[in-house]
């Protein structure tokens, strides 16, 4: 990796092989990009061609134009021949890639590396260090207990704690994104004395990671001003610090940092190759332990659609159509039967009926006891969710047929806010609204074995609703008025 960092307000940061951190400038008017000297900027590499393309450079902003190579100007993975950057894009010129750095000039890491999870075990293997036998038997251990499903406190901790064997540091953490889009901390720890609520790491050189995709070393962290204009690594004492960015194909899932206070402990470019590696599986663990956490939520459409936003939940202010599925007569069921008889029809009650809300490409918002709520509509909404709605309730209703128990459902369309409540750590989709309420009340409605549905579900239906049946209007808590309800007659559609 050559780290090409610039006086200016315009800079590239070359992704490559070599580690010299040689300082070249992008000058404000226009350069050319080529392989030969006769080019402003000379990137020897024979992918170029001999004029590739152009910068032109205005102040902060920076445009570029292809000059009609053969091998093309990328931006962002799509081709172009004319593109204003924006701050962290990677910009490919043949076969070379460049990340995009608008603004005011950073930290300057003595060597950078290529995130790559295939290098994890080479990156010990060929170490001559002592105690590399030790460290690779850690490493062999990492995909084992990274991949076990597990909540994501936990895997953030194991994170930690392998990172700790494997590294010779005394502090590290690991930051990931708060709602805002800002890291924070989520696990901090430290082999040597710290104080309570002290920030062990340099926000500059977490952010530079982020932007620049790539795992940095700072082995003289004390000298060099720009990592941080408040010097905030001399008060806190950084001797040498490392950091590489937890991400992914899709999503931007943190940074993982760490740092050495000893003045004699020099941090190194086989120390750096390791972090990479390790980051970078790290990363896949973090991001399927998500991706297991959001498939109590979400049909695999959703997930798909969430993977591809990064990763992200969506807070949506939407329309929906609630679902609520009670067991009849449940109170009267749980003082008959014994606790473990009970058990197993709820372990024969509760998976299929989840598994027809996700056919529905329904969202399972949570279990209440006995009942069910889903909602269709949110994170993601369709033309036809109140139909797929009663679709899901009446495949319920079917389900239910023979069982042990009987089941009444209520359904309500109405607005609602959803999405994830608390902190990347702790995923809990949620809705906020009166609307699950409401379709609660409905339910209280029905009898076992009916679907009864508000006059505002029964708008939402396409030509294909099943029979409807309209009940005399009801008084329900919530709701100011008197409620039309319809039951749905099911049984014959």
């Amino acid at each position: 990796m050559l780290s090409i960092g610039y006086a200016g307000h315009v800079r590239l940061l070359r992704i490559g092989e070599t580690s010299d951190p040689k300082a070249i400038e992008i000058p404000e008017g226009s350069s050319e990009i080529g392989r030969t000297e006769d080019a402003g900027i000379c990137v020897a590499h024979p992918s170029l061609s001999r004029r590739h393309a152009r910068i032109e450079c205005r102040g902060e902003q920076a445009e570029i134009v292809d000059l009609g190579s053969k091998n093309g100007t990328w931006v962002g993975g799509e081709r172009i021949e004319r593109r204003v950057l924006k701050d962290g894009e990677v910009v490919r010129l043949g076969d070379v890639d460049f990340v995009v750095s608008l603004g005011p000039a950073g930290p300057a890491p003595s060597l950078t590396v290529a995130i790559s999870a295939a290098a994890l075990s080479a990156a010990v293997i060929s170490r001559p260090r002592a105690g590399a036998e030790e460290r690779l038997k850690v490493l062999l251990q990492v995909g084992q207990v990274l991949s076990s499903p597990r909540p994501i406190e936990a895997v953030l901790e194991s994170i930690l704690e392998l990172a700790f064997q494997v590294l010779d540091v005394d502090r590290g953490a690991i930051l990931v994104p708060a709602p805002s889009g800002e890291l924070q901390a989520s696990i901090v720890r430290a082999r040597v004395a710290t104080a309570e609520g002290q920030r062990i790491w340099s926000r500059e050189i977490v952010e530079y990671v982020r932007k620049s995709g790539v795992a940095a070393l700072f082995a003289d962290a004390r000298s060099d001003p720009r990592i941080d204009p408040t010097r905030s690594v001399m008060a806190q004492a950084i001797a040498a610090s490392m950091a590489a960015p937890l991400k992914t194909a899709t999503a931007d899932l943190g940074v993982l940092y760490v740092d050495s206070v000893r003045p004699g402990r020099r941090l190194a470019k086989d120390d750096l190759d390791l972090l990479a590696a390790f980051a970078s599986q790290a990363a896949i663990a973090l991001e399927n332990s998500q991706l297991q956490g959001l498939q109590r939520f979400f049909p695999p459409s959703t997930l798909d659609r969430i993977r591809e936003g990064g990763g992200r939940i969506p807070t949506v202010e939407t329309e929906v159509t609630a679902l609520f599925c009670d067991m009849s007569g449940f109170t009267e069921l749980s003082g008959r039967i014994s606790p473990r008889e009970l058990l197993a029809i709820l372990d024969e009650y509760f998976p299929p009926m989840a598994d027809l809300v996700f056919k529905h490409e329904g969202t399972l918002e949570k279990y209440v006891g006995d009942a069910i709520h889903a909602i269709f509509g949110a994170p993601f909404a369709r033309p036809d969710d109140a139909d797929r709605a009663v679709a899901t309730a009446i495949a319920m209703q079917r389900e239910a047929r023979g069982k042990p128990y009987r089941i009444h459902i209520g359904l309500h369309t109405g607005p609602i806010v959803a999405g994830n409540v608390g902190s990347e750590r702790y995923l809990q989709f949620i809705t906020v609204g009166q609307t699950p309420n409401l379709a609660s009340r409905v339910s209280g409605v029905a009898a076992p074995g009916e679907i009864v549905i508000s006059d505002a579900t029964a708008a939402c239906l396409g030509p294909s609703r099943p029979p409807l049946v309209q009940l005399p209007a009801a008084r329900v808590k919530g709701y100011d008025g008197e409620m039309i309800l319809h039951r749905v007659d099911w049984d014959v559609s």
